[in-house]
């Protein structure tokens, strides 16, 4: 039903960018609130595709595995549908090419530039239950303007450049929290660049 249902709107939000704002809220509303009906924490990002080309519908909980099959049964039960790509998850979006050499794009959060390559990590702790990571994250060039700001807002920073660094199920599967030191611009060697993160990940399987 709700695949009929997206079908029968698929021209509407195919162009929702180009309608009045009032009219994008109402449809987005509608669509997060039939989500949910399917699990809390399952949401949507909703990429519009250049004139002839594919948008693309991401099914996606932000990270939270206990939606993750849920995620993966609804894409897996999404049909053909004309000017749309369905998937699940939000896909890495910086490469590793792109850590090493430092030319990733920096993100603008709340008037500060924060860059990927600026991060670096140490392994914090394993959960024994799920086996899964806590991470401890240190900060080159960054640590007295985040050190000022809520760890709250510094959590939602994080987890939105791990989401693109990882992607999100590979995020989701291996991560469960995230710690901070804030360092001086001097970083020593027992600190491991972001780039060594993702292999880390894949060589420790749970």
């Amino acid at each position: 039903m709700f695949w009929n249902w997206f079908n029968e709107h698929r021209d509407i939000f195919y162009d929702l960018h180009t309608l009045p704002e009032s009219e994008q809220a109402y449809y987005y509303h509608t669509l997060a609130s039939k989500l949910q009906e399917f699990e809390a924490t399952v949401s949507y990002v909703i990429s519009s595709g250049a004139p002839a080309a594919l948008s693309k519908f991401t099914l996606t909980t932000n990270g939270d595995s206990e939606g993750f099959m849920m995620v993966q049964n609804l894409v897996a039960m999404a049909p053909d549908i004309p000017n749309w790509k369905i998937q699940a998850f939000i896909q890495p979006k910086i490469t590793i090419d792109e850590l090493i050499e430092r030319t990733d794009p920096p993100y603008l959060f709340s008037g500060m530039s924060i860059k990927a390559s600026d991060i670096v990590w140490k392994p914090d702790f394993i959960d024994d239950n799920t086996g899964k990571y806590g991470l401890l994250l240190g900060f080159n060039n960054l640590a007295k303007s985040l050190q000022s700001r809520p760890v709250e807002e510094i959590n939602e920073y994080m987890t939105t450049i791990l989401l693109d660094v990882l992607g999100e199920f590979t995020a989701g599967k291996k991560l469960c929290a995230l710690n901070y030191q804030f360092l001086k611009d001097d970083v020593d060697e027992d600190w491991l660049a972001l780039h060594d993160l993702p292999v880390f990940l894949n060589t420790n399987n749970m």
